[in-house]
């Protein structure tokens, strides 16, 4: 942790076994960690699940922005694939305005 590029610890560290694998998938709690930014470096393409509420959809604009902010300071490459709507009940119109919101920021 005390390493000047402790931000590629998981770039050093799945190197070694990622040629086994068609795929990893690392899930990560949204808030900002050292354990998320080595995940988002290390993987490149970012998936941010959203529930359907404000305070989701506010975490995902954050997530978005947090990706750009490590592309200009690491030099990364860090790709937002999209949001994946999650506990989505359409009877709700709070569903409908985060769903909304979702497609503008598409």
């Amino acid at each position: 942790m005390g390493n000047v590029v402790r931000k590629h610890v998981f770039s050093q560290l799945f190197s070694q076994v990622q040629k086994d694998y068609d795929v990893v998938l690392i899930n990560v709690s949204p808030s900002i960690t050292l354990l998320r930014t080595n995940a988002m470096v290390y993987a490149e393409r970012v998936l941010i699940p959203i529930c359907m509420d404000t305070l989701s959809f506010q975490g995902a604009m954050a997530s978005i922005e947090a990706s750009k902010s490590l592309n200009q300071l690491l030099k990364a490459n860090i790709r937002t694939v999209g949001p994946l709507p999650v506990m989505i009940n359409r009877r709700l119109a709070m569903t409908t305005a985060v769903l909304d919101g979702l497609e503008e920021i598409s």
